[in-house]
């Protein structure tokens, strides 16, 4: 095959031609009037190289989730390699992907248990919610499956997603369970503080992460002293030691200025970012660049991870 070789639609049914310049060599060529706007090159080879300059505009990333790369063009903003990648990063780690609103309705990894255990449930419980006895055919969706006892308060997710720890419900019921009092976030405070005691009682490193896991770029002095100041403060004295380890919430660089990291500095001793993972040190080596992990990832992320070189 000539790769030289001028286009030839001449002996194609394609319509009417008209002329163009090819916009490598400038030779003038005929394009099928319904192509006009699509075909710019006269030849094979002008082609290669409109490809070729394209794709040197573009770049090699690393797929959020799992590490895999992939080439991006400046126009595309991806950040994961598949559908699958980019549905677990919704509920692993909503903040870097900038989800300043809650998203109803998210992806949350339950274990590999959790979709037969879910069936299971609504079976059990004749497909009513449990609460205000709707069923699924007057309610017109599925009932949700809720949690008893909150997942988080569990070891493994075979003892969360037990059956006798789920129950069916409809969502404004379901709604109305985690609001108020009922919020995971005010269950069983005291359990909470026992249970940070005693992961710290037996090795665990128990870390300051701020009061109420506000992005530090964005406060004023003040506040940007109270978030960390005070968390320091409760952990310090619930756990009766120092606390040396902090890293800051959301992770990333831009989530932290470089005033914050020299104040941070004069009161822990080790600071962690959830970025540039392949590099030990940044920010003038202040900074350990550390991967930020979730509970009941698929091992298979955790051996990924682990597995990347760093320099």
């Amino acid at each position: 095959m000539d790769i030289f070789k001028t286009r030839d639609y001449s002996k194609k049914s394609v319509g009417r031609l008209i002329e163009k310049d090819c916009i490598i060599c400038n030779r003038i060529f005929s394009v099928p009037f319904g192509r006009r706007n699509v075909v710019n090159t006269c030849c094979k080879y002008c082609q290669n190289l409109v490809l070729s300059w394209r794709k040197n505009q573009g770049r090699y990333i690393l797929c959020k989730m799992c590490d895999k790369p992939i080439w991006v063009m400046p126009s595309r903003n991806h950040k994961f390699c598949s559908r699958k990648c980019h549905s677990l990063a919704m509920s692993v780690f909503p903040e870097e992907m900038n989800l300043q609103i809650l998203q109803t309705g998210r992806k949350k990894y339950y274990g590999s248990n959790w979709i037969s255990q879910r069936k299971r449930t609504r079976k059990r419980d004749e497909y009513t919610c449990q609460r205000c006895g709707i069923t699924e055919k007057e309610y017109g969706h599925e009932l949700s499956v809720h949690h008893k006892t909150p997942f988080v308060y569990f070891e493994t997710y075979l003892e969360a997603n037990q059956l006798e720890n789920l129950v069916s419900l409809c969502e404004p019921c379901h709604r109305k369970i985690h609001s108020g009092e009922n919020h995971t976030l005010n269950f069983d405070k005291e359990k909470i503080a026992k249970t940070v005691k005693y992961l710290s009682n037996n090795g665990f490193v128990i870390g300051n992460h701020t009061l109420d896991h506000k992005r530090l770029s964005e406060l004023d002095d003040k506040e940007f002293f109270r978030q960390v100041g005070e968390s320091k403060f409760i952990l310090e004295e619930k756990l009766n030691k120092y606390c040396d380890y902090f890293a800051w919430p959301y992770g990333q660089q831009k989530d932290i200025t470089d005033f914050q990291v020299d104040e941070v500095s004069k009161i822990h001793k080790y600071i962690f970012s959830g970025c540039d993972y392949t590099k030990y040190k940044s920010r003038g080596r202040l900074v350990i660049n550390r991967r930020h992990f979730e509970p009941f990832w698929p091992s298979r992320h955790l051996n990924f991870f682990l597995s990347r070189e760093k320099n």
